[in-house]
């Protein structure tokens, strides 16, 4: 089986930088690692919205985030910085590939652009870490910062 890493390094051979992310990404990814730990349902809650209107506010001037911005304020901006993206990380039809094929998803994320497969491995090793340093606790109380966004934000109809 191929490794994540592998494919990040052939698509960086096709002259993309391997950390060419946006840097509204960025910014918001480098905020959360300070502000993430300890905050409960993590993007499963939505932000404040003046909160995440001031965090989208200093994403476009490239003013400085007030300390005092919720994690939940940044997680929300990220989610929204990533609905708004015209093409999708992973577009839908590869997305389908990727769910008709459970057992080799790298072929299918191979046809991603370089700076998507990029992007993608950026927010997934960063959500990887989050979860890699709940606590025990954290654990157990399913309070995990990648549990489940509400059904209803999600289309389903679940509860």
């Amino acid at each position: 089986r191929e490794s994540v890493r592998a494919a990040l390094h052939a698509a960086s051979e096709d002259d993309v930088e391997p950390l060419a992310i946006p840097k509204e990404a960025w910014r918001l990814v480098s905020a959360l690692h300070s502000r993430a730990w300890g905050a409960a349902r993590l993007f499963q809650e939505s932000g404040d919205q003046g909160e995440t209107e001031t965090v989208r506010e200093c994403l476009d001037t490239g003013d400085p985030f007030p300390p005092s911005l919720s994690a939940h304020a940044f997680a929300e901006a990220l989610i929204q910085l990533l609905r708004s993206f015209p093409i999708p990380v992973v577009p839908p039809h590869i997305r389908d590939e990727c769910l008709e094929s459970p057992s080799e998803p790298l072929r299918a994320l191979r046809k991603l652009p370089p700076e998507h497969l990029t992007l993608l491995v950026y927010l997934v090793a960063f959500l990887r870490h989050l979860l890699h340093n709940l606590s025990p606790a954290e654990h157990r109380a399913g309070s995990s910062p990648l549990s489940r966004r509400r059904s209803r934000e999600m289309g389903s109809t679940e509860q």
